[in-house]
Parts: structure tokens; C-alpha cells; sequence
């Protein structure tokens, strides 16, 4: 029972989703009760699978595919500034998982091991990171830390209301992604 809970509560009641995450829990428990841990290792919340699902796109270049992610999270209720934030959260990571593959670590095991990151993560922003150079990678991230400081020193206005000025500094951030 708690486990369902657990289910439910990271997944909502998107019965297709449920389905398809239930067979997934059961091959893995082997006729064992299902857990909470199995679920937390297991199954993507929402926003998890939302950030994951975006940089998969950023990762593979598809620039107008991830504006029309990002426009379809916003018509379902995602905030811009809320997509900010997980754009930011992405960039974040890439650093730490580029020093630890410039370390010499390159299985993303030992990377999320080494960098103290779930490795899901680490595999979600490996493909990113190795199709950029170091330049490359140290250009992005400065632009995206531009852009932050912009909006918290109020050179680029951001709100719910007024999301425009905020949309445009994400779908910059993600050509440039693309770009590299």
C-alpha cells in the first residue's frame, strides 16, 4: 500500500503511464512485494522526466523540437519561470559531469559515483557534453550565467505575467545549447 501511494503521488493518475510503470516495477521485484525503494529507483516523477526529455533534445540538437517541449510544458501549467529553472538545473550539472570525464572517469557509474549524482543524470547529459569541446562547454555555461544575472539584477524582467522577455532568454539558451 504504500508503495501505491508512493506510485501515485510521483505519477499522478495517467492510467498509460501507470501501466507502463506497474510492469516495469513487477518484472523488476521478480514476485517479491514491490516497495517504496523500488519505486524511487525506478520511477521518473514528472518534472524529472520533463527535464530529462528536454536536454534528450538539446543533446541530439533538435532546437525546434525542444521550443515546442518547452511551449507544450507551458500550456500544460509549467511556469516560465519554473522552466528556468530546470534549464538552470540542467546547465548545473554539466560541469561537475565535464571534470569528472576530464578526470578520467568515463562509465557514468563512476562518473555519478565519483561527482556524488544520480547516474540517470549523468547519462541524460553525457551525450551534451561529449559532443562539445571545453571551449565550447565553458562559452555556454558563461552565456547561460549571463542571463542569470540579467534576470536577478533586473536588466531582463521576468514573471508569470509578463513571460516574454524570460521565453526568449530560454529559447536563446537553448540554441546556443544546440549550436555548440
Amino acid at each position: 500500500p504504500d508503495a501505491k501511494a508512493f506510485l501515485l503521488d510521483r505519477l499522478g493518475n495517467e492510467q498509460a503511464l501507470l501501466a507502463q510503470e506497474c510492469r516495469k516495477l513487477v518484472l523488476y521485484a521478480q514476485g517479491k512485494e514491490i516497495t517504496c525503494d523500488h519505486v524511487e529507483a525506478l520511477v521518473l516523477c514528472q518534472s524529472e522526466k520533463q527535464v530529462w526529455e528536454l536536454m534528450d533534445l538539446l543533446a541530439q540538437r533538435k532546437t525546434a523540437e525542444a521550443i515546442q517541449y518547452v511551449k507544450r510544458m507551458l500550456s500544460q501549467g509549467e511556469s516560465v519561470i519554473g522552466l528556468w529553472n530546470i534549464f538552470l538545473w540542467m546547465m548545473s550539472n554539466l560541469v561537475p559531469v565535464a571534470s569528472a570525464i576530464d578526470d578520467g572517469i568515463t562509465l557514468p557509474g563512476g562518473i555519478a559515483k565519483h561527482i556524488g549524482m544520480n547516474i540517470r543524470n549523468v547519462q541524460t547529459l553525457l551525450p551534451l557534453i561529449r559532443s562539445m569541446s571545453r571551449e565550447q562547454l565553458t562559452a555556454l555555461v558563461q552565456r547561460i550565467v549571463d542571463y542569470d544575472i540579467a534576470l536577478k539584477t533586473g536588466q531582463i524582467r521576468a514573471s508569470d505575467q509578463e513571460p516574454e522577455e524570460l521565453l526568449s532568454v530560454i529559447n536563446r539558451s537553448m540554441f546556443a545549447c544546440c549550436a555548440q
